[in-house]
């Protein structure tokens, strides 16, 4: 049988497989409110607007909003995964019976998740970001390694702009992808070096500087007309206070000026202390320690940190929670003028925790920590590293080695961007899981070529 022909069967096979596992999804699993959809739900400011403004329509056009919801989700990941999966087919010809595994790579997140999550999701049927996100961000990916390859040739600048547009439109989805960005700029800057296009570079980031001030205030006017404040999304701030109360010591406190907020950090650290939460009980290897601090986070964050700048609102404000949207940008204010006196004081140990929490994320980020995959882990970047370097080596536009460059960039801003401020949870970590193990899969390719040449 002619191979192209073959192909195209095997194409229409996986489309089949792609529809039936998220039909299963839909028709099977209910949509299902978890921890954060509340916030999302009730257009608090804690949240970025897209994901929000999805649920606010449907909540105005539906009596039940999550049937339409899980329809969307669903559907955008049969579009997505499927669209996903054709691009790179096309990009690096991956062999007929390697196929299958390209697309079980890219329903990988969706069947492990459920698994290894602690809230036991499933993606397309839970109220929250990753519903859209996972599946906008495989096209955006798809997008990236198309504009490194030149797959776009002279419509090149056309697709800059709207990967530029897709890049924006996820980071108001979730802040955590505005990583996504940082990769569309590094993306921009090699293709112009390539092309030595060098005055397309400045106009360029020009066209980002605007993009970004526009998401700045499409973000305001959004929570301004939602809640009536015109404010960024708020809540980042005690979450990092927290990673500073973890580190902290009592003479950390000595640097703060003012007497009530000083008192206030010394009651944040000691009822994290007593209660056995900070990293002085952290134990073991440096997994154990990224998850000693992971199970301990919420419970700083909520219990300690968050109860007592309640009270200075309170006491310096007279604000209480019934003012709720007020309250949350308060709380913004009070933490983050603790992180300014106490950021220097707790730096070098909190820079050492920082690479604590993003050993347990990069680990996430191609395996999961559980029997003794996190060796595995390490394994895999190792294989990544030697093969990515020996191709790099026969041939510095190597496609498979730039696919894997730009993973591993990908994870790397994921990984450490989440640490800043909170635990690196699967579910944060799960986005470039499949293109790494598919990029891995180029390079053996690429390799093989090589060695047999």
């Amino acid at each position: 049988m002619n191979k192209k022909l073959f192909d195209k069967k095997i194409d229409i096979a996986i489309l089949a497989v792609v529809g039936l596992f998220f039909a299963f999804c839909f028709l099977k699993f209910p949509m299902t409110e978890l921890g954060d959809s509340f916030q999302y739900l009730t257009q608090l400011p804690s949240r970025d607007p897209v994901y929000a403004f999805l649920l606010w329509v449907l909540q105005k056009i539906f009596s039940d909003y999550r049937i339409p919801l899980s329809l969307i989700q669903n559907g955008l990941a049969i579009i997505a995964t499927y669209w996903m999966y054709l691009r790179l087919c096309r990009l690096f010809g991956y062999k007929t019976w390697q196929r299958p595994l390209i697309i079980l790579a890219l329903l990988s997140p969706h069947i492990v998740t459920p698994l290894a999550a602690q809230s036991n999701m499933i993606i397309t049927c839970s109220v929250l970001t990753e519903g859209i996100g996972l599946s906008l961000y495989y096209i955006w990916l798809g997008m990236m390694i198309s504009l490194v390859l030149g797959y776009y040739g002279h419509t090149t600048k056309k697709a800059m702009i709207c990967g530029l547009a897709l890049s924006v439109f996820i980071a108001m989805i979730r802040g955590q992808f505005m990583i996504c960005v940082a990769v569309w700029l590094l993306v921009m800057l090699y293709v112009c070096i390539k092309n030595k296009t060098w005055k397309k570079l400045l106009i360029y980031l020009a066209v980002m500087i605007v993009f970004m001030g526009g998401r700045t205030l499409l973000t305001k006017t959004y929570h301004y007309a939602m809640s009536e404040f015109f404010t960024s999304t708020v809540a980042s701030k005690p979450m990092l206070l927290s990673n500073i109360v973890y580190v902290a010591t009592e003479e950390d406190a000595e640097v703060i000026e003012d007497a009530r907020l000083r008192q206030a950090f010394l009651k944040m650290y000691h009822d994290s202390r007593d209660r056995g939460l900070t990293a002085e009980y952290a134990e073991g290897g440096i997994i154990d320690r990224a998850r000693f601090h992971e199970s301990g986070h919420e419970e700083i964050n909520f219990d300690c940190v968050t109860m007592e700048v309640n009270e200075l609102i309170y006491e310096l404000e007279g604000k209480d929670e019934s003012w709720f949207e007020e309250f949350l940008i308060y709380r913004d204010i009070y933490a983050d003028k603790l992180i300014k006196e106490t950021f220097k004081q707790v730096m070098p140990r909190y820079i050492s925790n920082f690479f604590v929490i993003s050993s347990l994320g990069f680990v996430r980020s191609v395996a999961i920590e559980k029997w003794g995959l996190t060796y595995f882990a390490v394994l895999m970047y190792l294989v990544a590293a030697i093969l990515t370097l020996f191709l790099f080596i026969k041939n510095r536009n190597s496609k498979s080695a730039l696919f894997m460059t730009l993973v591993i960039i990908a994870i790397c801003g994921t990984v450490f961007g989440t640490s800043l401020m909170i635990e690196c949870l699967s579910r944060y970590m799960i986005y470039n899981l499949p293109a790494f193990y598919i990029a891995l899969l180029a390079l053996v390719n690429e390799t093989v070529t090589n060695l047999r040449k």
